[in-house]
């Protein structure tokens, strides 16, 4: 089957960014899923920054209940203007092998996973906002270029 796979995950399970999930799918805690020495005073290139205290997604609907339509809408605009929005997807379809297995996180439009699943891999596609999986189910953003 060459078609993204659109689902929605629980708000809830977004989580802040400050936390992290174990390697083994374990309980979430505020320690970093790995570490490695460090001397006194230098940074280590395995140190965490920490996430935002909100979701940034969710903190854009909640100032803008349209933000995920008019985010959709500009993505479908860019494609009206013959811009090239595929670059992304480009590259990990030269990466991967055909036929792979490629999870999109945060697919919004499904632009990338569509694109990608047009050329015989194999999508699934997650977002937490609702109006873009929508939009991701309908193909809008699905315009093979040129």
């Amino acid at each position: 089957m060459n078609a993204i796979e659109a689902i929605r995950l629980p708000a809830d399970a977004a989580g802040t960014g400050a936390e992290r999930e174990g390697s083994l799918g374990g309980a979430r805690s505020a320690e970093p899923a790995f570490s490695a020495p460090v001397h006194a005073g230098e940074m280590h290139s395995l140190d965490l920054m920490p996430g935002p205290q909100e979701n940034v997604w969710l903190a854009a609907l909640r100032a803008n209940p349209d933000h995920a339509r008019n985010y959709a809408r500009r993505w479908s605009s860019l494609v009206a203007e013959g811009r090239d929005i595929y670059g992304e997807a480009r590259l990990i379809d030269a990466m991967a092998e055909r036929g792979s297995s490629i999870l999109d996180a945060g697919c919004g439009t499904g632009r990338i996973g569509g694109w990608l699943a047009e050329r015989g891999h194999q999508v699934v596609g997650v977002d937490l906002d609702e109006t873009l999986i929508e939009v991701a189910r309908r193909g809008r953003c699905r315009i093979s270029p040129g």
